[in-house]
């Protein structure tokens, strides 16, 4: 038996809303769904664009969020979130930092470096990305 996402599937659900602060436009949700890349329209009473404040949103009971894992992690493990179409979840974006290969590297940008590299492997040992 194969579980589908249908857009019906969103349409009595209060769902928040990030939105884009330049166009202030509602992103959409991503899929993936038997390898193919799935974007759904959704619709709620509450559009932000803080992630963090979607998730604070999202504890209270106000509705449903589509958000980043390491912005959700904690509040997973702590039992306050609940995951939802995890089956369906796109591959995660990943992170650059990019600095002119020719100059010097200051040791803070070396420092800042080391630091994401670290935080990076410490989300992939918790499993929290992949």
């Amino acid at each position: 038996m194969s579980v589908r996402i249908l857009s019906s599937d969103f349409k009595n659900r209060n769902c928040l809303a990030v939105i884009s602060a330049w166009t202030g436009k509602s992103y959409d949700w991503q899929f993936q769904q038997e390898g193919k890349a799935i974007s759904q329209q959704v619709q709620g009473n509450i559009r932000l664009n803080c992630g963090e404040a979607l998730l604070e949103t999202a504890i209270a009971g106000t509705g449903i969020v589509q958000l980043y894992n390491y912005v959700a992690a904690r509040a997973s493990a702590d039992g306050k979130l609940q995951s939802l179409l995890q089956n369906f979840a796109p591959p995660g974006l990943p992170i650059s930092v990019v600095y002119p290969e020719k100059c010097h590297v200051s040791a803070k940008v070396r420092a800042f470096v080391q630091l994401v590299e670290e935080l990076a492997a410490e989300l992939k040992h918790k499993g929290i990305v992949g």
